[in-house]
């Protein structure tokens, strides 16, 4: 055996199952040996055994070398003097070797026995002996093993630390680094037995000492950097680098990044790894404030002719991320990747294939989805659900969100002359492009998954419903005269596809309701205080529960600073200018903060203040509305303000009227009743469901509620405050549809019409709100209320 590599020599490759060897053949042996390299495997269906290889200087041979089965390398090759092997950990290649014989059934080999359907992990590693052995040197004992492996093999992989191991392996042998990715692990559909891994290293000893010398002989000879090496601190070289002019077409791919340092360098990797590599790999770096730049310069100075970063010093959005690398690249093929995603090896190259088979402009792989949290975290699951990709006119797929390429593969020409992407859109401008895009030319589609997607928490499409419901919009009022010349007259409406697709939680083949809008952008607290209202906790009446269980408010019960420290800044407030801007400062970012967290547009402050610090918080907040049960109960400018909403403690129903008039809130129950609330039945349902619902219990009420339309579908106060409950758990369009349904049995139903009105002026639907309440006026013109609120919509639409 040499201790060296001799070029001269054959190499022999031991691939024990599961030990990384299907990767370690493709990802560095086929690279560094290319026709030289030789394959040794008995066909597991013949049982045929392999053909022994004339293999001369300068070649491989790579396989199964099975002593037990006659396939072993003193069998084929005796004079063999330099073989190298990859190990694992025996009890996980055990394991992980059960799992993938389970799934090819009853003609698969391994141990000598295929694994039945009914047969169990349990049973497996309580009656399988480890296959390990089968393909080391026959004569491993305890008291040898250290000689015999060192006398063997030139080097031992750990499949653990694959690219640690190869880096060592490819210094050895004088070949580039090339980049090896996660192994071929076999999914598991049953959980590991307690204590089998400690009954696997009392009956396996001789296999779990040989691995650990392994790692240990790995620490020995990587200067015991061996783990340091797994993180890899540096890239490696590209993989068989004349790929590309091989296939005499270049490829550029754009990696947008934002704050993406977690994720960038895997990202780079997938590209380095692919089996048909990109010619340039232009990194486009949206103003990230954590370690982005650093490690995309780190790779860019590794690979100046390779990688180039282009860095923008202000943040510009997607669209113009996207732009400005699309512009930069040089390859007739552009593809784009988030710095979050990753591609599989056979991406491009599979892309180019069909690209060239079908005389196509623009192609895409299959994608899945990477979960990294939820209750779906560590899985990967098909991003288009049940969907499946397929070639040619996408429109309407792209256009129904059936199908959503990512990533694909376009010529550069026709990205630009598709004029690349709006920078308008804040979100979604990827589907504006793939409409215009699809609606020209067709697409080719590769079955198999290319790209994989990482879901995770920091995604931007975790974003707001409602805002994504109104970014979709523009898209979809943008692409109006393309959409409706792709479909026949009144097949399709914008709003029904806002409905029917954007909104996928209300896919319940129901029209879309006349009030909902694809225009929602929602309020955000402003500085001086414009969606918070401050209710003292001391007044009393029965609408202060309505208020403080109200779905459009949050309640905040606590300021955002603790008692010392208001107290010390109400002292200084009227007087210091300074402490004035400081206690601004600190409320308004504690009560933005919980709103944004929260999704909702208000926030309500049910806390115990006195007249000093209502009339304090008046300053800080001009915009703010308060509402008092007396205005002697407070001072200063506040008393006089168009702010105050003075209630009486009584509280009947005028002055529950005027309150929600005054604060803009629709009205959420009602306690009269029109001819049009059912029967007695569904009625006396309505008035428990509205008790309950005041007292917290929604479930309960929602169950009342839907209970009196079962009685009788025609209460129109059931659907009324079933509304109601969806907005309690932030259900817009389940809240508008409820609404919209009461509206088409009761048109002229006052209290409907008017907590319509206002939910869609307050949610920002400004031309439907107007809409409303001009129903509501020609009804009943003596409200003067509504009124103002129509003034309102018309200002504020413009």
């Amino acid at each position: 055996m040499t201790s060296y590599y001799d070029p001269e020599l054959p190499l022999i490759s031991v691939h024990v199952p599961k030990c990384a060897g299907s990767s370690f053949h493709l990802q560095v042996l086929k690279p560094w040996f290319g026709d030289k390299l030789f394959l040794h495997y008995l066909d597991e269906k013949t049982n045929t055994r392999p053909t022994e290889h004339d293999a001369g200087s300068g070649s491989c041979i790579h396989g199964h070398f099975n002593h037990t089965r006659g396939c072993g390398v003193s069998s084929y090759y005796p004079d063999a003097k330099q073989q190298i092997t990859v190990l694992r950990d025996p009890f996980e290649l055990h394991v992980s070797n059960y799992f993938y014989v389970r799934r090819l059934g009853e003609e698969a080999y391994r141990s000598g026995k295929s694994v039945k359907a009914d047969y169990s992990l349990t049973q497996y590693l309580q009656e399988e002996r480890s296959f390990l052995l089968q393909h080391l040197p026959a004569h491993l004992t305890e008291n040898n093993f250290e000689e015999v492996l060192n006398d063997t093999y030139l080097w031992i992989g750990i499949s653990e630390q694959l690219q640690a191991s190869v880096g060592l392996l490819a210094k050895a042998l004088g070949f580039p680094t090339p980049l090896t990715g996660a192994f071929n692990e076999s999914e598991r559909e049953q959980r590991v037995p307690q204590g089998a891994r400690e009954r696997f290293k009392e009956e396996h000893p001789l296999e779990m000492a040989i691995y650990q010398y392994a790692m240990e002989r790995l620490e020995r000879e990587s200067g015991g950097a061996g783990a340091d090496l797994t993180r890899r601190d540096s890239l490696p070289e590209f993989i068989h680098a004349d790929r590309k002019s091989q296939s005499g077409i270049g490829i550029s791919v754009v990696v947008p990044a934002h704050n993406d340092e977690a994720y960038i360098e895997a990202c780079v990797r997938s590209l380095m790894a692919q089996t048909v590599q990109p010619e340039e790999i232009i990194i486009c770096d949206d103003a990230s404030l954590d370690k982005t730049r650093d490690i995309a310069r780190r790779i860019a100075a590794q690979y100046p002719d390779h990688v180039r970063c282009i860095f923008h010093e202000e943040n510009r959005g997607c669209g113009a991320n996207f732009n400005s690398g699309i512009r930069a690249a040089r390859g007739r093929y552009v593809s784009i990747i988030a710095a979050d995603d990753y591609w599989l090896p056979k991406k491009l190259e599979r892309e180019l294939d069909v690209l060239q088979m079908k005389d196509a402009r623009w192609a895409y792989s299959a994608v899945e989805l990477a979960w990294e949290d939820g209750p779906q975290a560590g899985q990967r699951t098909p991003f288009w659900g049940t969907e499946e990709g397929r070639d040619g006119n996408l429109f309407e797929d792209i256009l129904l969100r059936k199908v959503s390429p990512r990533n694909f593969l376009i010529e550069r020409e026709l990205l630009q002359e598709t004029g690349g992407f709006d920078e308008a859109f804040g979100m979604y401008e990827d589907w504006d492009l793939k409409l215009r895009l699809s609606a020209l030319y067709p697409a080719a589609f590769v079955a198999e998954t290319g790209v994989v997607y990482r879901q995770h928490g920091e995604g931007i499409n975790r974003d707001n419903p409602q805002r994504q419901l109104a970014e979709a919009g523009k898209v979809l009022r943008k692409n109006k005269v393309l959409i409706e010349s792709k479909f026949a007259e009144g097949a399709v409406t914008l709003r029904d596809l806002a409905w029917q697709k954007l909104l996928p939680g209300h896919q319940s083949g129901k029209a879309a309701p006349a009030s909902l809008s694809i225009d929602y952008m929602p309020r955000r607290l402003n500085r001086r205080g414009d969606g918070l209202i401050f209710l003292p906790k001391g007044l009393q009446g029965p609408f202060q529960d309505e208020l403080l269980l109200h779905p459009d408010l949050l309640v905040s019960r606590t300021m955002p600073l603790t008692n010392a420290v208001w107290s010390g800044l109400l002292e200084n407030t009227r007087t210091d200018p300074a402490t004035q801007d400081i206690a601004r400062a600190a409320l308004y970012t504690g009560w933005r903060r919980q709103l944004e967290e929260s999704g909702l547009s208000r926030l309500l402050a049910g806390i115990q203040f006195s007249p000093d610090e209502l009339g304090c918080l008046h300053e800080l907040f001009p915009d703010a509305q308060f509402v008092v049960s007396d205005r002697q109960s407070v001072s200063g400018s506040l008393a006089d303000s168009s702010r105050l909403i003075v209630v009486g403690q009584a509280a009947g129903e005028s002055d529950r009227d005027s309150l929600y008039t005054a604060l803009k809130l629709p009205r959420l129950l009602t306690s009269s009743r029109s001819a049009g609330s059912g029967s007695q039945d569904a009625a006396q349902l309505i008035a428990m469901g509205e008790q309950q619902f005041a007292m917290g219990e929604s479930a309960a009420a929602e169950t009342s509620f839907r209970e009196a339309l079962r009685c009788d579908d025609t209460a129109v106060d059931a659907y009324n405050n079933l509304a109601v409950v969806c907005w309690q758990r932030n259900d817009l369009a389940g809240a508008l549809e409820l609404l919209s349904q009461g509206l088409a049995m009761d048109s002229r139903h006052l209290d409907l019409l008017e907590n319509t009105a206002r939910i869609l002026f307050e949610s920002g639907h400004l031309d439907d709100s107007e809409l409303v309440c001009k129903q509501y006026l020609a009804i009943n013109s003596d409200n003067s209320d509504m009124v103002d609120l129509l003034a309102q919509a018309q200002r504020s639409a413009g």
